[in-house]
Order: structure tokens, then C-alpha cells, then sequence
């Protein structure tokens, strides 16, 4: 399910601190209230869900509201994974609703008193609405998105109910609710099924033409049901970032992902790319993450690269354990690879297809370096796992021929994902990028030209890679694998310096 942007993140951190008189000490907290404080966090977030599940499933609640995208399928996902942290009368309400959802049907027939159906080669298509034309216009647009994701990009099918078509509800939806997929067994792989909105009227939906609103939901909401071919448990940032992306195969000039992109780790880099959000004001992080996945089928000319990661996805590998096995068949790091996305998302030549569309990219620092002012002394940063930090340095016009320009890398321990690329973007647009060479302590350096005849710009980035988490430690916590990383805060030191050519006497 995704969500139509209507809000911006507020920044700032407020931290409030309560100190014990007269002695000033800070009490430490036990272990049992840090507990208590865990459980309460995901009661918390369990009961939001169930109350935005409700909202949507129940007829009772209605279909008005605003027009911005809401999050179902996540929702439903996500509430099924934290029934155990409601209270029992939450649970049996949670449990009865969730079962609401239209199920799988193992036949695809007319009701006398019921909806009517639309079959294909793949699909069931029920409706009630009596438009029977727009539910042909459905079915076959449902067709061509298996034609993509099933037949050309060779994606596992949904898994097969009793008649094997795939079914599909029309409903009125509305109020934000562009369509959803659900499992329809507890289970690793599951048939499952999907309902979208049974008019995409623009008056409902921020004024985006029907087609534009059905192509890109039926591509979104088709590959969920794929996913759960695979694997129903994955980590909410893969399973939405890629279901996007899977709408861009599909339908590659509607660029309905587009509004994620504030969201991603070009205007946001020191967000890690696995965040998923944990309430209304950061959940659109999980459909920037698109533009990983994006990099990963550019960067190797094959999308099919984003179906390996899936299949080795299925099982008990979660999502960043996955991507490193997908990488290694093709001689790649994980660190390698997040770095060079890193590299990406500062927009050089021979990126993303779209680029031209996106913004500029979050500079950690732009320094102009001159006789003057020849070096940038030392500079650190504290990188998060899955984040980038950019420093662009640029040569003053004054340098002589032959300038160059060291840059020197003091990371943490490589072994935890440390990486550091170096760019040297000439002004004839053509772009070097070097990998630094770093030590078991995390630390390198290398020289690169600086002529500001032919150098526009060196771009040194910082990368912290770490995939290590504490899986299940709090459920309130939205990283990958539903765990705290082991790799957030790391420092990150910087030196860059400008070498001017010896003088021959």
C-alpha cells in the first residue's frame, strides 16, 4: 500500500532530562522499567494499527477522511506481527477484524446475490459496483502486470488457491485507500488476495487521472502477493521499497514514485536506507527506500538481480542478508555495493534514469580549497548503519597545473561495513570513481588530480554499511530484521589536503 504525500517531517530532536536533587545524579533505569518502557512502546504501536486497520476494513468506520495515501497493507502485516502485544479483548477484536479481509476464493463464480466476476487467464475479478467496464479495465491491466512481473522479469506467481486465478475485490475504498494485499494463512508462503479501489474517481484520490492511480496500485499491490510467495515475514522497508520499484518496471513513465524521493537517501542521506517509520510522520521512508533497488538494477544492468534477492530471501535470511548473498554471485560486497550507492546519490553521469528529476543531493560539507586555504583539517561525522556522508571539494581557480589533492580516511572497524569512495568529476562531464583502500583499523588514503583546468570537483563520501542487528530486542524498533542495529554511531574522520607541484630550479 502506499501513500499519497500530504505532510513534511519536523526536525529537531527534544530531549528532556530529569535530574535527582541536591546530588545531581542520574538515576540508571532497571532493567524491568526499560522492559516496561519496550512493552508499552509496542502496545502503543500495536493499538495504532489496529485502530488504522479498523478504519479501513470496517464499514462501520466509514469512508470519508483525507485524501492522503494511507498505509493498509503494511498495516495489516504489521498488526498481524504484533497481536501479541495488544490486550486480549484487542487481540479478539484485531483478530476478528483482520479476518474481514476479502479471502482468497477457491471458485470463481457469479452470486445471485453477490458480486459479480470477471475471469482471465490469471485473475478473478469481483465487483458490485454493476460498472462492468472498468472491471474489464481492471482485469486487463492486472494481465499485463503479470505479463511484466510474472512472465518477463520471472518473479514466483502468487501461490495457487483452489482454482488457481488470483483474486481481486473491487470496493469502494476511498479516504486515502488506494488498494492493499494480504496473506491469507499464517504461514511463510501463502495465498493471499487484494482489493482496490472500485473507481479510482480523481475527486477521491488528490485529483490523479483513474488509469495513472489503477496501473500503479494493481503493480504495487500484484508484487505484494508475489511476496508472499517468497516470504510473508520480510522486513517492511524490502517489501514496500521494492514493490514500488516494481511499479517503475512496470509502468515505467508514470513515475508515481517520484513524490517517495524526499524521502530517500538522496535528500536524506544519514537516514539508514532500512527505516521504515514508526508512525504517520516518517512512514513514507519505507517507499524511498525504492531507490536502492532502483541502484542495485541499474548498477548491474539487470533487474533481475532484485529477484535473486528475494530468493534468497525465503527462508530464515532477512532482507540485508539476502541482498549480500545476491551481491557476492556477482563478486560484490555488501559494503562495496551501499558505498557505490552512496556515489549515486550524488547525481554523477551514467546514474539513475530519472536522475534528471530529482533533487540536489545533501552535501555533508562544500569546501572551496586555495593556496589560502589548502586543507580542510580535520573533519568527523557520526554515521548511522546504511548511511552516507559527502564532502565535495572544490579547486580554486588559481591552482597551478598539476595540483593534487589527498584525501585521508580514518573509519571504525572495517570489518562493521566501513567504505569511502573517492569521485574526480572532470569538466567534460566524465566522472572517476576510486574505492579507498581501507586498513583492518578502517583507515586509508589516496591522491587524486586537482587541476582546476580539468577538475570540477573531487567528491570524497563516508560510508557505514553495518548490517549487524540484535534481532527481536524491541519490537518498537523499525530497523531490519525488527532489531536495534549494532552499527549506528560510528565516527567518521576526514582529512582532504592540496599538494602543489614542486618548483624545478
Amino acid at each position: 500500500m502506499r501513500i499519497q504525500l500530504r505532510t513534511s517531517l519536523a526536525a529537531g530532536v527534544a530531549v528532556a532530562l530529569v535530574l535527582s536533587l541536591p546530588s545531581l545524579a542520574f538515576a540508571r533505569p532497571s532493567t524491568q522499567s526499560r522492559s516496561d518502557a519496550a512493552h508499552a512502546r509496542a502496545h502503543a504501536r500495536a493499538s495504532a494499527l489496529l485502530g488504522q486497520v479498523r478504519a479501513a476494513l470496517d464499514p462501520a468506520a466509514g469512508r470519508s477522511g483525507p485524501a492522503t495515501r494511507r498505509d493498509l497493507t503494511s498495516a495489516i502485516l504489521e498488526l498481524r506481527r504484533a497481536l501479541p502485544a495488544l490486550s486480549p479483548s484487542e487481540r479478539a477484536s484485531a483478530t476478528s477484524l483482520l479476518s474481514t479481509f476479502p479471502p482468497p476464493s477457491s471458485t470463481c463464480a457469479d452470486q445471485l446475490l453477490g458480486p459479480a466476476v470477471i475471469r482471465t487467464a490469471h485473475f478473478c475479478v469481483h465487483y458490485s459496483n454493476g460498472n462492468t467496464a472498468w472491471a474489464n479495465t481492471v482485469a486487463d491491466t492486472l494481465e499485463h502486470v503479470w505479463s511484466v512481473e510474472v512472465d518477463n522479469l520471472h518473479f514466483r506467481p502468487p501461490v495457487a488457491d483452489g482454482d488457481g486465478l488470483f483474486d481481486v475485490y473491487l470496493q469502494n475504498l476511498g479516504g486515502g485507500y488506494y488498494g492493499a494485499c494480504a496473506p491469507a494463512q499464517d504461514a511463510a508462503h501463502s495465498t493471499a488476495s487484494c482489493v482496490l479501489d472500485d473507481d479510482f474517481d480523481p475527486a477521491q484520490f488528490g485529483g490523479a487521472p483513474a488509469m495513472n492511480s489503477l496501473s500503479v496500485t494493481a503493480a504495487h499491490e500484484f508484487f505484494h502477493a508475489i511476496q508472499f510467495a517468497y516470504d510473508t515475514s520480510e522486513d517492511i522497508w524490502f517489501m514496500e521499497g521494492s514493490a514500488v520499484w516494481a511499479e517503475e518496471q512496470v509502468y515505467p513513465d508514470i513515475n508515481d514514485y517520484l513524490q517517495y524521493i524526499p524521502f530517500s537517501a538522496i535528500p536524506q542521506p544519514r537516514v539508514p536506507v532500512d527505516y521504515a517509520g514508526v508512525d504517520n510522520s516518517d512512514l513514507y521512508f519505507r517507499y524511498g527506500a525504492v531507490l536502492f533497488w532502483k541502484y542495485l538494477s541499474g548498477q548491474f544492468h539487470d533487474p533481475g538481480i532484485v529477484r535473486r534477492v528475494w530468493e534468497y530471501a525465503d527462508g530464515p535470511t532477512y532482507s540485508l542478508q539476502a541482498v549480500t548473498a545476491a551481491l557476492a554471485e556477482r563478486g560484490w560486497t555488501f559494503a562495496r555495493a551501499f558505498a557505490h550507492f552512496g556515489v549515486w546519490n550524488t547525481r554523477p553521469p551514467g546514474g539513475y534514469d530519472d536522475s534528471a528529476l530529482y533533487p540536489g543531493p545533501a552535501w555533508w560539507h562544500v569546501t572551496r580549497l586555495s593556496r589560502a586555504h589548502p586543507s580542510t583539517g580535520p573533519e568527523w561525522v557520526s554515521l548511522d548503519h546504511l548511511t552516507n556522508a559527502a564532502d565535495q571539494l572544490v579547486p580554486a581557480a588559481r591552482l597551478p597545473k598539476r595540483t593534487r589533492l589527498r584525501v585521508v580516511v580514518n573509519g571504525p572497524d572495517r570489518a562493521r561495513g566501513s567504505a569511502a569512495t573517492v569521485q574526480v568529476r572532470r569538466r567534460d562531464g566524465s566522472v572517476r570513481v576510486i574505492d579507498v583502500p581501507l586498513d583492518a583499523s578502517g583507515n586509508g588514503s589516496v591522491l587524486v588530480a586537482f587541476d582546476p583546468r580539468v577538475v570540477a570537483s573531487v567528491v570524497a563520501t563516508l560510508t557505514n554499511a553495518g548490517t549487524r542487528t540484535t534481532c527481536g530486542v524491541d519490537p518498537a524498533d523499525r530497523y531490519s530484521c525488527a532489531g536495534r542495529s549494532l552499527d549506528d554511531g560510528q565516527p567518521y574522520g576526514l582529512l582532504a589536503r592540496v599538494r602543489l607541484p614542486q618548483r624545478h630550479h
